[in-house]
């Protein structure tokens, strides 16, 4: 009978080895492992309580994750570590992780090294317990307690069976984290693969030969190849042409250094057009350091350059406004003389020979055409005087539109397209009128073949998403103004340049270069903004942009022409810094009879006041002197001694553009003269404002 109970407990224990085999072999879940093999332990070999705790080497604890069998709260009382300081570290499941070898304890009762759980093992009836660790190499993965109902139930050939499953259940431990760790490795890689398939920036993957090995989705929409197209190529496929050998060379020498190369670069797309794009290529290693391949990123920065230039170029306008507009100012000066003396001599023309009235005559006509060239330069800088009001840019166009046809060749077809309700702006209906003209002669010069060019006005509203590529704009509501033609169009690299004074494309005598820049400086005035696009060999659309003010109810009746100038006998203080025109400004106010005391500054001016005050009817200015007291001061100053003085100023800007105070000008009955101007012009504004007109 003994020999029976033998085998069949030797057969148990083949059960139990076995089972532990299958599971091992089809069981990759670490938890559902170690559950299953507390079963087998328990139901196959018979053992009352078994449980797997697995070692923290951070707390030198045993933390159970696997239990089965009756009395399994007895682990809920008790905690097992291997620290040999501590009374719990000195249990079976301790001694065993410490020693790496079996602990067995044959009797629980009275077994003097069983530590701190005797009572609660006793009152669940556990009266035997093996501890086999859980060894792989140098690693102690945990630890196996197997607990029996019967003292002195561990035998020899049922240790080496326990510690054989413990071996099996270490390689079953190995084996699922590794598995565990190749399903985080995947998931890691999948998640690599779908964040750099979804990125925004452009990344291409190439080997050390630059040969592409794959690109993502926002590669292919940056660069038009698809991955099957690029693939086993050489991103210089990309190139353009507009970076050198030597940017390459530095390129390659950086990135097979092993360092990272970062800049930018103009490429071709597959269809053949130009992007600029921010690129940074950091070399990747394999696992000895050696360079296999290189991760290139780009980002597409055409958008972002375009507006860089579209600034840097409104900033450049800005500055060559400035200058335009002192250059034009002190050019008026020069041209008030010239202009002043030309009319002063040609009332005396009958005793000049024809020759010499001839020559007069050119030298007037000169001088006018010099005035217009510095009234288009003023305009562009922004210091022209403006005659504001409610414009209604339809009815502008309509009353425009007959004239426009005949500036146009008869093989050009003229459209005009009336934004409805009708728009109105705020501005110079003159000034409106030469941005019209200038822009429709432009589109006419384009198109000498003939074409189509269509006027059209368009109410838009620009919100926050419009203006983020528009450098300029600004939210709010806008009238568009556009003058589109059929013609050759702009080449991009003349684009950035129309706007220039003075810069032109048209033979020589053909164009002056200032009517773009007139359109420019006119809208600025109107505090709007001129955009342009262009397509060589389509045309060209310039479409102009003013704030949108409501309808008007009527336009302002214009004023009826003045009378003939007439003279007087009133005393005038003339005070002007520049002595040709003080001198040529003094002649022609005799000339109609005027008293006159001259100063060439203000300080100058209040000595002649002190000693003329009684007597001085008019006080005619400029606007800007020197000595650090404005036109404006000076007549704040005497107007406070005598309030009926009378006031005209005078300047080469207009009256806005250096500070005129309209109130002020409103209250002293004040009037202002902008050079160059016509003697007679002179003679009238001063009447006119002695008179009080």
């Amino acid at each position: 009978m003994a020999d029976e109970a033998g085998v069949s407990e030797l057969i148990c224990l083949l059960r139990v080895l076995r089972g532990i085999s299958q599971l091992i072999v089809r069981e990759r879940n670490l938890q559902r492992l170690l559950a299953e093999a507390c079963n087998i332990l328990v139901q196959t070999g018979g053992y009352a309580l078994v449980w797997i705790g697995l070692t923290e080497p951070d707390s030198r604890r045993v933390v159970p994750v696997a239990r089965a069998g009756r009395g399994a709260d007895y682990l809920d009382e008790v905690t097992a570590t291997w620290d040999d300081e501590s009374s719990a570290g000195q249990g079976p499941t301790g001694s065993a992780v410490r020693s790496r070898r079996p602990w067995v304890s044959q009797d629980t009762a009275a077994d003097p090294g069983f530590g701190p759980g005797r009572a609660a093992a006793l009152a669940r009836g556990l009266a035997a317990v093996a501890a086999v660790p859980l060894v792989q190499g140098a690693r102690t993965l945990g630890v196996v307690t197997v607990y029996a109902e019967r003292a002195h139930s561990f035998h020899e050939v049922e240790l080496d069976m326990l510690n054989e499953v413990a071996g099996d259940l270490a390689l079953g431990l190995q084996a699922a984290e590794q598995e565990q760790e190749r399903l985080q490795t995947i998931d890691r890689l999948r998640l690599v693969s779908s964040a750099l398939e979804s990125a925004a920036n452009a990344i291409a993957i190439t080997d050390r030969e630059g040969a592409v090995s794959w690109v993502n989705p926002a590669f292919s929409q940056l660069t038009g190849y698809s991955l099957a197209e690029i693939q086993g190529c050489k991103l210089s496929r990309l190139k353009s042409g507009a970076q050198d050998a030597a940017f390459y060379r530095n390129l390659w020498e950086t990135i097979l250094a092993g360092r990272v190369w970062h800049s930018e670069m103009i490429n071709r797309r597959k269809d053949g057009s130009f992007y600029t794009e921010d690129n940074t290529i950091t070399p990747v290693r394999d696992e000895r350091g050696e360079i296999t391949h290189f991760t290139s990123i780009k980002q597409d920065i055409t958008a972002r350059k375009q507006l860089e230039e579209q600034l840097r170029q409104s900033h450049k306008l800005e500055g060559i406004g400035q200058l335009a507009g002192g250059v034009a100012h002190d050019f008026n000066n020069l041209l008030m003389v010239i202009r002043g003396n030309a009319e002063l001599l040609a009332e005396d023309s009958d005793t000049m020979s024809p020759l010499a009235r001839e020559f007069l005559g050119q030298i007037s006509s000169a001088a006018e055409s010099a005035a217009n060239l510095t009234r288009q330069l003023l305009l562009f800088g922004r210091k022209q005087a403006m005659q504001s009001r409610a414009v209604g840019l339809n009815d502008l166009i309509v009353n425009l539109s007959k004239m426009l046809r005949r500036v146009v060749s008869e093989d050009i077809k003229l459209d005009c397209a009336y934004g409805n309700p009708k728009p109105f702006v705020q501005g110079d209906p003159g000034m409106i009128e030469q941005v019209v003209l200038n822009l429709v002669v432009n589109a006419r010069d384009a198109m000498p073949q003939g074409g189509r060019l269509q006027i059209s006005t368009q109410v838009v509203r620009l919100e926050v998403g419009d203006i983020r590529i528009r450098p300029e704009a600004r939210v709010g509501d806008f009238v568009c103004l556009a003058v589109r033609d059929t013609g050759a169009g702009i080449p991009p690299g003349i684009l950035p340049r129309i706007f220039e004074p003075f810069f032109t494309t048209k033979e020589a005598g053909k164009g002056t270069g200032l009517g773009l820049p007139s359109v420019y400086g006119i809208a600025k005035q109107h505090q709007g903004w001129v955009e342009v696009t262009s397509l060589v060999g389509t045309g060209t659309t310039f479409e102009v942009f003013l704030p949108l003010i409501p309808a008007a109810t009527s336009d302002p009746a214009s004023l009826p022409g003045a009378a003939g100038p007439h003279g007087g006998t009133e005393t005038i203080l003339l005070v002007e810094d520049q002595l040709p025109v003080r001198l040529m400004t003094r002649r022609v106010l005799e000339s109609y009879g005027y008293q006159v005391h001259e100063a060439a500054s203000a300080r100058e001016a209040m000595k002649i006041w002190r000693q003329h005050a009684g007597e001085v009817a008019l006080l005619l200015t400029d606007m800007v002197m020197p000595g650090g007291m404005t036109g404006w001061e000076l007549s704040e100053q005497l107007r406070a001694q005598k309030q009926n003085l009378k006031v005209v100023f005078m300047s080469g800007y207009s009256a806005d553009v250096v500070g005129g105070n309209a109130e002020f000008m409103r209250q002293c009955q004040s009037f202002f003269l902008q050079k160059p101007c016509a003697n007679a012009d002179l003679a009238q504004t001063v009447r006119n404002c002695l008179d009080g007109k």
